[in-house]
């Protein structure tokens, strides 16, 4: 399957890059089913760009045009012994879908992961999307016996 990519990149996003992933993340939003608010987005998106303590944005590029982008963020978790990574999202876009981008993308991360000596990648998918939730079990992530709960703080 990756065969057949001509070329793909993971490139480490700047502020010049915001505009096109704000647009991917629009995309991915209105799929999954997820409010957009352009503000708070930019926001956010600008803040973990700027400081790469927190994470890492990544622009997927395929034969040089952008094709998708992907979001590690970081943490540290007593469970798991100390880093811990979530890929909070991993977007490709429908042009490029189904060549393997997507499992480029999971070895990219967990090589990058490594480098930051995380001890577990963790990421959240929707119970609807089944493509995705094979492409993550193909890649050695497995379904946990928990559920992932969610309280909004309003600051």
């Amino acid at each position: 399957m990756a065969d057949s990519i001509p070329d793909v990149q993971f490139k480490p996003a700047g502020l010049a890059d915001c505009g096109t992933i704000t647009r991917f993340i629009e995309e991915y939003y209105s799929l999954d089913g997820i409010a957009f608010n352009r503000d708070h987005v930019a926001l956010a998106l600008n803040g973990l760009v700027m400081d790469k303590r927190l994470g890492r944005v990544y622009v997927i590029r395929c034969s040089g045009e952008p094709a998708g982008y992907l979001i590690l963020m970081f943490c540290h978790s007593v469970e798991f012994g100390g880093r811990v990574a979530f890929v909070d999202e991993l977007f490709v876009c429908e042009a490029h879908r189904g060549k393997g981008i997507g499992t480029l993308a999971l070895a990219f991360v967990e090589k990058e992961s490594r480098a930051e000596g995380v001890k577990a990648l963790r990421l959240e998918v929707t119970h609807k999307n089944a493509g995705a939730r094979d492409l993550y079990a193909r890649n050695g992530f497995m379904l946990e016996d928990r559920h992932l709960m969610t309280k909004r703080l309003s600051v």
